[in-house]
């Protein structure tokens, strides 16, 4: 069911309201300008994550932002309530959106920002130089098979999805695409099976005289 848009202005109202008290308060002032001045020229030379256009960091690269930015990004988002730390000099239109270097971007004060989207980890490629190496150490503690809570064999409801990651996304999101339509296809075949199967024997059984 579609959203009131009478409530969705609302909270974007909210929304923009809230931020322009945060980026007017010294504190969250002094702690973005703190967090632009340590890392920005690495994000001007490397690319900003809330660019829609980019950036794609290398392993290194990557390694420094999860260990030494989003810490640091996590606290402020915690501490104020935001999902980013945004320059406090940003304003935002009053439907919550500000578009910087042709990128939409929501007001950070939008959704609840517990910091959590911040927890990030990923292994040191000098300590792990092999690529094999790393992803086995990223991945060492994810079990090969996750196995449901519930009996799934013969479960039509259950499909089994292989894929190879190697494959490109956009042929990966068509396979499992075409896989669940097909099944949700077959359960519902199944599914009017069963009730005309089981409306057939109850009518059988109402109609039974027994003598």
């Amino acid at each position: 069911m579609p959203s009131d848009p009478r409530t969705q202005e609302l909270r974007d109202r909210l929304a923009w309201f809230r931020w322009e008290f945060i980026r007017r308060n010294k504190a969250y002032q002094q702690e973005q300008e703190a967090f632009q001045a340590k890392f920005g020229g690495w994000f001007e030379t490397n690319g900003y994550w809330w660019d829609q256009h980019g950036p794609i960091y290398s392993e290194q690269f990557w390694y420094h932002f999860c260990s030494e930015i989003a810490p640091a990004a996590s606290l402020i988002c915690e501490r104020w309530d935001l999902t980013d730390p945004l320059p406090s000099s940003w304003q935002f239109d009053m439907e919550s959106v500000r578009v910087e270097r042709g990128t939409k971007i929501l007001v950070p004060t939008h959704s609840s920002g517990d910091g959590r989207r911040w927890n990030l980890t990923a292994v040191d490629p000098a300590l792990y130089p092999d690529a094999n190496a790393r992803f086995l150490k990223a991945t060492g503690d994810i079990p090969d098979v996750i196995k449901p809570s519930w009996n799934v064999a013969g479960d039509p409801r259950v499909v089994r999805i292989e894929i190879d990651v190697a494959e490109p996304m956009q042929q990966i999101l068509a396979y499992v695409q075409e896989r669940v339509e097909r099944q949700k296809s077959f359960y519902k075949t199944r599914l009017v099976h069963y009730q005309t199967t089981t409306g057939n024997q109850r009518r059988g059984w109402t109609n039974t005289r027994i003598t």
